[in-house]
């Protein structure tokens, strides 16, 4: 259901053997009307070809990729719920502080408070695990103090302002 599936009549392979048949078995194949069988073989306007006889072919449907190779179709859906969406804005947030961090001139190691404001509430699945990746042992959804740096993140799900500091040993 996820592919249009297609079959092309290899001719130099059952030219001989079908003669007067083929312009029957080809029409077959252009108009899709074919049987696919367990074993590889197709039949076609009443011919049974052999799985060397024929290509079976797979065109993606809208939403899908597909590549296949040797007999074996590998159909991934490429359809944004809205939950890989809001996966994506968790990875860009995580990205943004990243680079704040960096810009802040934090060590790799320093424990930090995170500001995130204006965050759509897709996202709120996906904080702790940001907070976790970024060292964030404090996250406020609110706004942030007017004292320190912030950056802007455009997500899909909106803008989010984001700011931080880097909390001190005791915390």
């Amino acid at each position: 259901e996820l592919v249009d599936r297609g079959v092309k009549v290899l001719l130099p392979k059952v030219g001989k053997r079908l003669g007067a048949r083929i312009p029957a078995v080809m029409a077959a194949a252009r108009e899709g009307r074919f049987e696919i069988h367990p074993d590889g073989s197709v039949t076609l306007a009443g011919e049974t070809l052999a799985q060397d006889e024929v290509e079976i072919q797979a065109t993606p449907r809208p939403g899908t990729a597909v590549a296949h190779d040797d007999g074996m179709v590998a159909i991934i859906d490429t359809t944004l719920t809205p939950e890989l969406r809001a996966e994506g804005d968790a990875r860009e947030l995580q990205r943004a502080i990243q680079d704040l961090r960096k810009d802040a001139e934090l060590a790799l190691d320093d424990r930090i408070e995170l500001w995130v404001d204006g965050a759509p509430a897709e996202l709120a699945p996906f904080l702790a695990q940001v907070a976790a990746e970024t060292l964030a042992d404090v996250v406020h959804r609110a706004t942030p103090p007017d004292d320190l740096p912030t950056a802007t993140v455009r997500l899909e799900g909106g803008e989010a302002r984001i700011a931080l500091r880097r909390l001190d040993a005791a915390g």
